[in-house]
């Protein structure tokens, strides 16, 4: 029942924070539960394909993506995801936990911050955003960014959004709620690419992955419901205390094992 636990949690603290299930999966699923570090990545990314199924089918009903560019999009982050999951499996555990350690503090600084990443730049006007029914010259670019970020992402299981969604406001010229829609669903096809190449070199059950995917779907609304009771802000940068002391811990212990 471990799995259903841990999926209400993820579906839980995801809908109640905004942030995606494996900066909550990978540090439980290692240090508590006693995964190795690559079974824990492995869950947290399929985690990450039932998160992206149900917000993307909701999000795909409110018409808030833009399917002009989403197939280029795609592509890349299935061949960022397929390139990170590759690497995953045969880099040493070492850089393994440093890559993962890296991505998560930087996650948790931009959770400290209202509107994270965004707060650091300036998104154009609305006349220079981009049109959802024309393909501009930033595609290419977007392209390009979103394979490097989908790479980095499968190889730690943390989704990479807060990343993505700043990618696409500022590069592509796309709305805050354009962006996080497009975000939420290719981070589902990045983590279901990634899992796909490490097929066979972890060992978990799919009773396993659909208890986990249960738990998700029975806690998603009970976090949707006390979001609008409580400050998101403050939940956000107390969450992010507790993640800055489990990537620094990571560095610490993989630092102090290699020496």
């Amino acid at each position: 029942m471990i799995f259903l636990s841990l999926g209400l949690l993820v579906g839980f603290i995801g809908s109640l924070l905004g942030i995606g299930g494996g900066v909550v999966l990978v540090p439980y699923l290692h240090y508590v539960a006693g995964l190795t570090f690559r079974e824990a990545i492995a869950v947290s990314l399929f985690a990450i394909v039932c998160t992206s199924l149900v917000a993307s089918l909701k999000r795909m009903r409110e018409s808030e993506m833009d399917f002009t560019s989403l197939p280029v999009f795609e592509i890349s982050m299935l061949l960022g995801g397929l390139t990170g999951g590759y690497l995953g499996a045969f880099v040493s555990d070492f850089v393994l936990r440093i890559v993962f350690s890296v991505v998560l503090f930087f996650t948790a600084t931009m959770m400290i911050f209202r509107g994270g990443l965004m707060i650091f730049f300036r998104p154009r006007k609305n006349k220079n955003r981009r049109n959802a029914d024309n393909m501009t010259t930033k595609t290419a670019a977007v392209s390009v960014l979103l394979f490097f970020i989908g790479t980095i992402a499968s190889m730690t299981g943390l989704g990479g959004g807060v990343l993505i969604v700043p990618t696409l406001v500022l590069v592509a010229g796309y709305s805050m709620r354009k962006a996080s829609a497009t975000s939420l669903y290719i981070m589902g096809v990045m983590a279901a690419s990634a899992l796909l190449s490490q097929w066979g070199s972890v060992e978990l059950t799919m009773a396993d992955f659909f208890l986990l995917l249960g738990g998700i779907f029975c806690g998603a609304p009970l976090g949707f419901s006390l979001a609008d009771k409580v400050s998101a802000l403050l939940l956000r940068r107390m969450f992010a205390v507790l993640l800055f002391f489990v990537s620094i811990k990571t560095i610490w212990q993989t630092l102090g094992q290699a020496l």
